[in-house]
This record gives structure tokens, C-alpha cells and sequence, in this order.
């Protein structure tokens, strides 16, 4: 088997473990270690704003991934699958190396038509099509997820936390089904999630409850179509720090995500829609704050020679531009209510370990930018671009 055919596999069975265990797979039987790696540099500049660090007129090199993942089958019916990750994005992630996740999963049963697993650890959190494999860049369409639906701002946030899971799958003649539900307690957020929701890095903390989540997803039976259905219950309590403007306070957010996916040959074609309630209460405030967000992207991937692959998406996010309390709570600028942007990409795969990949992103609005990266949302450019280059490397 190659190397590449033997890291999607893993990839597959860090993301949804599902038929990982599958009889016969000499890869995962009894006693079997499976250990991959990889890292990944990039270069972007951009014509205004920063993106991962100073860019803004500049070539920045803030956006630096490397990890060493792994699937080991102490014995038939338990898997446990970890990835250990350094990481670097701009001030938005400074943390470094770190446990990016690490779960355990128990298959009291497992049939030729379907089965039923139990996760538990800090385990990877099932969300649209991309969640569970956005920390490799050989599993990711493009270099930057589609922002309006995964803000790399709240990466740490949204990828895994601790908690316990429930994966039940089966199939028919009319394709495949997936059911996940997690109950989840990520515990104190970082600064970029924080910034994320409050628009900038307070004295104090937000300190994550239990959150749950859920997905269905289908699968048809050739393997082409993909159609799942997302939703997440978040809620956080805030902490107020020393000489604090904000009082102690609430977060709820609550997205659900609606997703599809058509392979045709050597195009594949890719959309998600979401709508995510925010709301805050407290704070010191009179009155709460909630508003509803939008979000959508539409994507073609098209695969036209054996180790090229071009990309095209248009990507949008809007929160309500008038009577919105939470922007007016801040003061901070209307372009900061939403974000369209146009993506243009290109892959090449230059050996089975090596990748190269280049995008070009037209942008209006800021609203997935860093504010920690951006700390004067009044300073920031309404319309601006911004150019990537990575280089990625599997072993």
C-alpha cells in the first residue's frame, strides 16, 4: 500500500471512525500502531488588514503547522487515536506545541451492515464536512477552510474538547448513515475565541459549560453524494479580570450546519449553509444582546490532471446590518458585520508527500479577521486581498 493511500486511510479513521476496525484490515488488527506526521509552511501578504500576523504590505510567515498523529489497537473493540501539534497563527495561536486531541473508542458492536462506537477523551467534534479533518493540510480543499463557516479564529475552540461521544452507523441498498452525538466541556477558552465573540481580548476569561453536539450524515451507496446535517449548543460564562469593564456575564452560540457534496468524475462540487444564534446576557449591561448570523459558501474543486487540481468558491458570512445590539454595544464599524469572499486556488501534488499549493482570496468585509491580529476594528480596510502560498509535507 503507498504512503498516500495509507494516510488518507488514516485520515478517514481520525475523522469519523467509522470501519476502521473493519475485519482484515491489516493496518488496525489487534496490537497494531499506525503513526503519520507532517508540516506545512506558509507565506501571505496581504494588501490590507493582517491575516496570521503582520501582512498588511508584507510577506508574513505566521501560519506554521506541524504534527505527529497516531491509531493504536490495544485489542479487538478499542481504538485510540491522538495527534500531538505544533502550531503557529499570528496571535491567534501562540500556544505551540500541544494535545490537539486524543480519544478513546469502544466498539461494543460492529456488523457487516453497520455498528455502534463510544468516544471518550478530548475528542474531535463532529461539524460540517471539514471540522473533524481541518488539522492536516492534505485532508483540508484549500489552505484557508471556508472562514463564514470555520473561523480559524475559533479553531481550538471548535476542533476538540473534552468530553464523550456516541457514533452509531449502518447501511442499506439506499447508501450509508451516520449518526454522532457528543456532550462536550472544552473549559476555559483562549484569547482568539474570546476576541472572536466579545470583538476584543477583555481582562477577564470565558469559561466554557457543557455543550452538546449532533450530526447525521448520508452517504450514497457509489460514494458520490454527501449530505449531513450539523448542530451545536454552546454556552460560557465570562469572568471578569482585574480593572474589567465587563461584568460577569453569559454566552450562548448555537449553529446548525446543512451540508452537500456531488463528485462528478474529476469535479467535485461542495456547499454548506448555517445559521448560528449568539447570545449575551449580564455583562453589566441593561439589556441582553442576540442576533442570528448567516453563513454560505459554494465550492468547485476540479482535478485536471492526475496532480493538479484547481479551485473556485465564493464564501459569505452576514450578521444583521441594522438594529444589531451586539455591534452597537461596541461601536465597532458595519463592515465588520459581514464578509464575501472570492477564492481562487491551485494544488499540486508534486510527489505522493509533497504538496504545493498557492490561492488568491478577494475579500469584503472583516468579519472572520483576528482581532487580535486587527485590535482597532475602525482601522481595518472594507475591501481587501490577500495572496497564499504553502508547502506541506506527509510521512
Amino acid at each position: 500500500m503507498s504512503t498516500s493511500s495509507r494516510f488518507a486511510r488514516l485520515a478517514g479513521v481520525l475523522a469519523a471512525l467509522v470501519g476502521a476496525a473493519a475485519a482484515g484490515d491489516p493496518l488496525l488488527q489487534s496490537n497494531t500502531l499506525l503513526l503519520q506526521g507532517f508540516a506545512a509552511q506558509s507565506l501571505i501578504t496581504t494588501s490590507h488588514n493582517n491575516y496570521f500576523g503582520q501582512t498588511q504590505h508584507a510577506l508574513g510567515t505566521g501560519l506554521t503547522e506541524a504534527g505527529l498523529n497516531g491509531v493504536w489497537r490495544p485489542h479487538d473493540g478499542l481504538l485510540v487515536a491522538g495527534q500531538v501539534l505544533y502550531r503557529r497563527a499570528g496571535k491567534s495561536d501562540q500556544q505551540g506545541v500541544r494535545l490537539d486531541y486524543l480519544q478513546a473508542v469502544w466498539q461494543p458492536l460492529q456488523t457487516t451492515d453497520g455498528g455502534l462506537e463510544l468516544r471518550a477523551g478530548k475528542i474531535k467534534i463532529p461539524y460540517g464536512l471539514y471540522n473533524e479533518t481541518r488539522d492536516v493540510p492534505f485532508t483540508r480543499p484549500s489552505i484557508l477552510l471556508p472562514e463564514s463557516i470555520y473561523f480559524d479564529t475559533v479553531r481550538n475552540f471548535a476542533l476538540a474538547a473534552p468530553g464523550v461521544g456516541l457514533n452509531a452507523h449502518w447501511h442499506g441498498r439506499r447508501g450509508e448513515w451516520q449518526a454522532n452525538l457528543a456532550a462536550v466541556r472544552p473549559g476555559r477558552l483562549d484569547a482568539a475565541t474570546e476576541a472572536n465573540f466579545l470583538n476584543v481580548d477583555q481582562p477577564g476569561h470565558l469559561e466554557s459549560n457543557a455543550s452538546y453536539v449532533a450530526q447525521l450524515r448520508w452517504t450514497s451507496p457509489d460514494e458520490s453524494t454527501l449530505a449531513a446535517l450539523s448542530w451545536v449548543h454552546a454556552n460560557a460564562n465570562y469572568h471578569p479580570g482585574p480593572g474589567d469593564p465587563l461584568g460577569p456575564g453569559k454566552l450562548l452560540f448555537s449553529p446548525w450546519v446543512l451540508s452537500l457534496q456531488k463528485r462528478l468524475d474529476t469535479v467535485t462540487l461542495t456547499t454548506e449553509y448555517a445559521r448560528a444564534h449568539i447570545r449575551l446576557w449580564n455583562f453589566s449591561q441593561p439589556i441582553g444582546v442576540s442576533v442570528t448570523t448567516r453563513a454560505w459558501y459554494v465550492q468547485g474543486a476540479w482535478r485536471f490532471r492526475s496532480r493538479w487540481e484547481g479551485l473556485l468558491r465564493y464564501d459569505a458570512i452576514i450578521s444583521p446590518l441594522k438594529n444589531n445590539p451586539l455591534y452597537a454595544l461596541t461601536g465597532t464599524p458595519y463592515y465588520t458585520r459581514y464578509a464575501k469572499d472570492w477564492t481562487v486556488g491551485l494544488r499540486w501534488d508534486v510527489t505522493p508527500s509533497v504538496m504545493l499549493r498557492a490561492e488568491l482570496h478577494h475579500v469584503t468585509g472583516t468579519a472572520w479577521l483576528s482581532r487580535l491580529d486587527n485590535p482597532n476594528p475602525s482601522a481595518e480596510a472594507r475591501v481587501w486581498n490577500m495572496a497564499l502560498l504553502q508547502a506541506s509535507w506527509r510521512f
